[in-house]
């Protein structure tokens, strides 16, 4: 959504002044792609790999669909990312966070101008944070969260 709404600008009705988009927060994505990236545990890559069919029966080059991949050839440019900040959030337990990196990583070089973080928990596994929210790493997590939308 966020590289749609830079793509194509933010269309509010007739709204003055137009939104404005300071930041993008990630929570835990999941990315996938139809090559296994070095890190990924290769049976997680095969589940996706099986799941996106039937979720997406449209998709245009399975899992390099854009909409699963955003770093796919043919997928929008990450330079057109809105908002002038990222923050993506991984957790080191995370099978899906080898993906997370590659995307921040896949923005800065893009040559989109805005400021991208990267915060990863540590021990902790894929969204931690909904059943664990009073853990030490879960507080660390909100604190992150909240100082980055606080514009810190």
């Amino acid at each position: 959504m966020a590289i749609a709404a830079g793509a194509s600008g933010l269309r509010a009705a007739e709204q003055e002044p137009p939104p404005r988009v300071e930041g993008v927060l990630l929570l835990h994505p999941s990315f996938a792609g139809e090559q296994r990236m070095e890190e990924e545990v290769d049976g997680f890559w095969q589940a996706n790999k099986r799941r996106w069919g039937p979720i997406f029966p449209g998709a245009r080059d399975g899992l390099d669909d854009p909409r699963i991949n955003p770093m796919a050839a043919g997928a929008p440019s990450l330079a057109k990312l809105v908002g002038e900040r990222l923050l993506v959030c991984t957790a080191s337990e995370d099978p899906r966070a080898p993906r997370g990196r590659a995307y921040c990583e896949a923005v800065r070089a893009s040559g989109w101008r805005g400021k991208v973080e990267w915060f990863e928990s540590q021990n902790e596994g894929h969204a931690f944070f909904v059943a664990g929210h009073g853990s030490p790493e879960a507080v660390a997590l909100m604190d992150r969260v909240v100082a980055f939308i606080a514009g810190y």
